[in-house]
């Protein structure tokens, strides 16, 4: 079964110049989603998984999101913090026509207002004068504000132009949500970015301490114009674009040109779901009440920024990291190996339960289909501290759970994926 990701979106934010109508909202948010689709494929690509990635629901057919009318009141969301309005729009997605459990869903909030903060120190400050926002995503659902989506493009002649768009946010009446670049390139960056970070969550990624599931994912206008990439600073830097070409066509099909060198045009996959034993709703609302937290990502401070920059200037960066946005080396193997992320897995999530299983006395992860990823992570904030990958056609039917880093005294959790895509989270002891 195909993974379907509905988009909701009605009115939104923006200068009078923009179009702030809902099939404006649709129009953007379906554009960026295909972006992503491309940058995804890329990127696992250059990890040297061959090129895959998720499937829209509509794809290049109807339209490009779905508009649900919420029974919440627009006073009471601008009231709730992000993780509330992420736990109740799931509960409601669930009980309603939308419902699937073969679906993820990313949507944005149309309440989404900002009340003006001249000069805002902090991202923190600017999140404080904004009401009906969320940038959090985990289980099934990728939940977002929209008082950046003015800066999106709405079509592909657009895409440049936005990224380099060196104008300056008015904060007095516009949010800055562009990791303290301050222009409306920046913004279109960050979001979009961050848009594809939160999406990582819902396919089981952790966090990580760069590349698209750290921070590299303010970073994503370099992967569409390459050096060209507004700086860090609020102070926008103009260099010469790569020369790219990006087209979309009807079956679904994203080819990239780029002059030096040639990237092949990614394949259409379809995804699958991630366990055969569940029964339907959103990962991380359970029957019981329980629930997998969505994970929160915050920018880092101007004056960190600024000496990353300078330490990625003064570094000699492999090819695949040059732009900053890259899936880590677990994060591009669980996704290669992912049901979401492979047709050919439909037979055998049918016809097979679970087989992959840990075994605490000997401290192994083991499957009959060969386990694939095996990672330690934080179990508070999901950072991954340790991992282990098994590339290649020979099956590890067992695998030793690498060792937590020395020092490391935050409680961990086990997280393993086998060939078929099964997942396996374990919490562990605190005297692992």
């Amino acid at each position: 079964m195909a993974l379907e990701i509905p988009m909701e979106v009605t009115l939104i934010m923006g200068p009078r110049s923009e179009d702030r109508s809902p099939e404006s909202a649709a129009t953007r948010i379906g554009l960026g989603a295909r972006l992503l689709q491309s940058l995804t494929a890329e990127k696992i690509h250059e990890a040297g998984h061959g090129r895959k990635t998720f499937q829209l629901e509509r794809d290049l057919d109807g339209p490009e999101c779905l508009v649900m009318h919420s029974v919440l009141h627009v006073d009471r969301a601008r009231a709730m913090s992000q993780r509330e309005l992420w736990e109740l729009i799931g509960r409601e997605l669930m009980t309603g026509p939308l419902a699937s459990k073969d679906r993820k869903y990313l949507a944005f909030l149309s309440c989404t207002r900002y009340r003006g903060a001249p000069n805002p120190r902090t991202h923190e400050d600017t999140l404080a004068r904004t009401q009906g926002h969320a940038a959090l995503g985990g289980g099934g659902l990728a939940l977002f504000g929209s008082a950046c989506l003015h800066t999106w493009p709405t079509c592909m002649a657009q895409v440049l132009a936005r990224f380099l768009d060196t104008t300056a946010i008015d904060t007095e009446q516009l949010m800055d949500d562009s990791n303290y670049r301050g222009t409306h390139g920046g913004c279109l960056a960050t979001t979009l970015g961050s848009v594809l970070h939160e999406l990582g969550h819902t396919f089981d990624l952790g966090h990580t301490r760069d590349g698209i599931m750290g921070r590299g994912f303010d970073y994503v206008d370099r992967v569409f114009v390459g050096a060209a990439g507004i700086d860090s600073n609020r102070n926008p830097v103009r260099r010469e674009p790569q020369h790219t070409t990006v087209a979309l066509s009807r079956p679904l099909s994203v080819t990239v040109t780029v002059q030096q060198p040639p990237v092949a045009s990614p394949r259409r996959n379809r995804l699958l779901s991630e366990t055969s034993s569940r029964s339907g709703g959103l990962v991380g609302f359970e029957a019981s009440g329980t629930r997998t937290p969505g994970r929160l990502s915050a920018p880092a401070s101007p004056e960190l920024n600024r000496s990353f920059a300078r330490s990625i200037a003064a570094s000699a960066e492999t090819p695949a990291q040059t732009d900053r946005t890259y899936w880590g080396g677990s994060c591009a193997a669980l996704l290669a190996h992912h049901r979401w992320f492979n047709s050919d897995l439909d037979n055998v999530r049918r016809l097979n339960c679970n087989d992959l299983k840990y075994d605490a006395k000997r401290n192994v992860v083991r499957s009959r289909f060969g386990v694939r990823i095996i990672e330690l992570r934080e179990s508070v904030g999901g950072l991954v501290v340790a991992s282990r990958q098994f590339p290649g056609n020979h099956l590890t039917l067992e695998a030793m759970v690498p060792p937590p880093p020395p020092h490391c005294l935050a409680a961990l959790t086990l997280v393993a994926e086998d060939s078929v895509g099964s997942i396996l989270k374990h919490p562990l002891p605190t005297a692992f």
